[in-house]
């Protein structure tokens, strides 16, 4: 499997661009990205318990959400995943 696949893979749901799951992905991405700064820099941000909450627990949040809409909206009836 390819990098382009997995994240393919990550981002659609059903062969279907997926917005929950590119906001997860994003939120997640920054919660990475940021932590990984501070920590190299040394560097402290007193917001950063809110920035984390708002951005790895609402991702999981997000991806909870998206379980949720698909199983509502999206599969066909008597499907399950």
């Amino acid at each position: 499997m390819t990098l382009k696949n997995i994240i393919k893979n990550l981002l659609t749901e059903n062969d279907r661009a997926s917005l929950t799951r590119f906001i997860a992905i994003t939120a997640w991405m920054a919660f990475l990205i940021v932590s990984g700064y501070l920590v190299v820099t040394g560097k402290e941000w007193a917001q950063y318990e809110t920035f984390a909450t708002f951005t790895a627990g609402g991702g999981a949040i997000t991806q909870v959400c998206n379980k949720f809409l698909n199983k509502k909206y999206n599969l066909d009836k008597g499907d399950q995943e």
